[in-house]
This record gives C-alpha cells, sequence and structure tokens, in this order.
C-alpha cells in the first residue's frame, strides 16, 4: 500500500475508533437504536483497523463481522463452546476460500 493511502487508512481508523469511544461513554444502552448504533461503530472501527494489518477489503470485513457476530451472541447469552467453534470454523472456511479466489 502506497505511503499517502496508509496515512490516509491511519487517521480514518483513529478518527472511527475516537467516535466509538465517544458513543460508548456518551450514548446509554437503553433503546435498540443505541445497540444498533454502537454495533455499527464497532463493525466500522474493526474493519478500519483490521485493514491496516491485513490490507484486504474482504478479509477486513470477514474478521469484523466474525467480532461482531460473536458480541451479538454475547449479548443474548448464546455463547456456548459449540456456537464459537461454528463461528471460528465458518470463518476459517470463508477465509481460506476467499483467499484462493
Amino acid at each position: 500500500m502506497h505511503r499517502k493511502n496508509r496515512r490516509k487508512l491511519i487517521s480514518r481508523t483513529a478518527i472511527t475508533i475516537t467516535i466509538f469511544l465517544l458513543y460508548v461513554n456518551i450514548f446509554p444502552p437503553e433503546s435498540p437504536f443505541s445497540f444498533l448504533g454502537f454495533y455499527l461503530l464497532a463493525t466500522l472501527t474493526l474493519f478500519f483497523f483490521f485493514m491496516i494489518f491485513l490490507d484486504s477489503k474482504s478479509q477486513s470485513i470477514l474478521w469484523s463481522l466474525t467480532i461482531i457476530t460473536f458480541l451479538i451472541l454475547r449479548q443474548f447469552h448464546l455463547e456456548n463452546v459449540l456456537n464459537i467453534l461454528i463461528l471460528a470454523s465458518l470463518a476459517v472456511t470463508l477465509a481460506i476460500y476467499f483467499s484462493k479466489s
């Protein structure tokens, strides 16, 4: 990745992390819309964070959605060994599939 694009990506990541942290500290989790905003901002933050290290949009989307899915399962108290194994195996299978094509 070019140096100029890398700087732009790092600045976008810093901005989304700042917005995410402000959102978490300012808005209480009282309504479903606040949860929706939390998960959307968390997805964007994780996407830009993974873009720095993975340099692949598809891999960044995959891993950020995997983490968000785990957080949603955890919020609804559905995290158990079987669901975590299914989620991890699905993520690894999709990562291998998208890396081959």
